[in-house]
């Protein structure tokens, strides 16, 4: 029962957030020993927490020399991909 009432507050503590701009919106992700978010991934591992890099499931590895003869505008593209921004 308890988790029920917790869950429910969580979802309309959303709900606030996502109602306040519509271009804006909010996602939940409940999991039980890891958390994403920005650039990290926290886990929760018994008394220890852990941090390592997030990268987005289509993070490919690859980088773009900044010094490459490419167009200013794809190594851009390419921070920003790496960075999940785009």
């Amino acid at each position: 029962m308890t988790y029920y009432w917790r869950h429910l507050r969580l979802n309309s503590t959303l709900d606030i957030f996502n109602s306040q701009y519509p271009r804006l919106q909010f996602i939940m992700e409940i999991e039980s020993d890891r958390l994403n978010f920005l650039d990290v991934t926290v886990i929760r591992n018994n008394v220890l927490t852990e941090f390592n890099w997030y990268h987005k499931p289509t993070f490919s590895g690859r980088y773009l020399n900044f010094w490459s003869q490419h167009p200013v505008s794809q190594k851009i593209d390419q921070a920003l991909d790496n960075r999940g921004i785009s």
